[in-house]
């Protein structure tokens, strides 16, 4: 059970890789903004956001106090087009801002897409790696071979003589290969 679990969590792992690295393509010329504006216990507006731009991930939270006279509207979730991006930075690096002020308080975090993608590519390794393994264990069942080792078994069927492992699956040996009498005669 635990290794299907972290089969699924590793194909997933790799969709949202294949996902991360489309967006940061995507990004080089068409930036998007996911924000969601909300008050919190203080009464001081929060938004958080999450931007796609430049080929970069922008992870953004911002508090703004009210001062006298400001009022805050526009509260939830939006998505639209996003500014940010500046032609001074290489944002193929990971970047951390912190800004304050009198009325707000800025931290934004910069990730490349290529670092989280690969993060994500990472994770996905042991979904390749059994995917592998199954791939190779059926193309050994279809050529007639043990799963496990690849020992030729059309002399002996219903086990391996190389390994010692049993065949679940009896291999009915074809025109060419050697002859076997029926089991029971």
């Amino acid at each position: 059970m635990k290794r299907r679990l972290l089969n699924i969590f590793s194909a997933c792992c790799l969709v949202l890789s294949l996902l991360v690295g489309g967006c940061g393509l995507l990004s080089l010329r068409d930036h998007r903004t996911l924000i969601h504006r909300r008050f919190d216990s203080k009464n001081d507006l929060r938004v958080n956001m999450v931007a796609s731009c430049d080929a970069a991930i922008w992870l953004s939270t911002n508090t703004y106090r009210p001062q006298s006279g400001t009022t805050f509207s526009g509260l939830g979730w939006y998505f639209g087009p996003g500014s940010y991006g500046s032609t001074d930075r290489n944002w193929w690096r990971p970047y951390y801002f912190h800004h304050t002020g009198p009325s707000y308080d800025q931290r934004n975090l910069i990730l490349p897409h290529w670092l989280v993608a690969t993060f994500f590519l990472a994770l996905g390794f042991p979904f390749m790696l059994s995917w592998g393994r199954h791939l190779r264990r059926r193309r050994r069942i279809g050529r007639k071979q043990c799963p496990v080792c690849g020992y030729d078994l059309r002399a002996t069927p219903d086990h391996c003589p190389e390994c010692g492992h049993a065949n679940k699956v009896a291999i009915v040996p074809t025109g060419n290969s050697i002859s076997i009498p029926p089991r029971g005669s």
